[in-house]
């Protein structure tokens, strides 16, 4: 049950059933045991998460991403191993550089978003990747909706250590 003051207070079933394989302990040599990491997971996908987009030419957090990054943001305190790439992304519109220049600022919007929620910055990155990873046919020179565009101006919120899952033990 997540709770936030202000709002409603609501169950949210967290599916990780990507994850079940973690359940299992690999056997390893002499008596250690190889737990399977989440590093590389996408907590945004794991979680079921809305997207957090972005409007055109904007790195502002919208009022539709703070529920989620609230519950992004929660999660995050009741494990404090998790630490996450804020890997951000533009539409293809605009000069490469321009473009660059933007999602490194929708990225450290983000961070300091979670930041705010009481996340340390130690455990957060934030990365521009520009328009180079388009979640869908919209590169250069292809004509496309706004409701496309608007699908590649997001933050996706990749693992990158998280201690207890990925340790050896004896």
């Amino acid at each position: 049950t997540f709770a936030k003051d202000d709002y409603t207070t609501a169950t949210v079933s967290v599916d990780f059933s990507v994850l079940a394989f973690l359940e299992q302990a690999l056997g390893g040599p002499d008596g250690f045991r190889l737990v399977p990491s989440l590093v590389g997971l996408d907590m945004g996908k794991a979680m079921r998460m809305r997207p957090i987009l972005f409007d055109y030419n904007s790195a502002e957090i919208r009022a539709a991403a703070e529920d989620e990054l609230d519950l992004l943001a929660q999660v995050m305190r009741l494990d404090t191993t998790i630490h996450l790439d804020l890997r951000a992304h533009t539409d293809s519109r605009g000069g490469a550089a321009f473009n660059q220049f933007l999602s490194v600022r929708r990225a450290q919007s983000t961070k300091a978003y979670l930041e705010s929620e009481g996340i340390s910055p130690d455990r957060l990155r934030a990365i521009g990747v520009g328009e180079r990873e388009p979640v869908n046919r919209c590169m250069d020179e292809v004509t496309c909706s706004e409701a496309e565009h608007f699908e590649n101006r997001r933050t996706e919120f990749i693992v990158t250590s998280s201690a207890p899952h990925g340790a050896l033990s004896a």
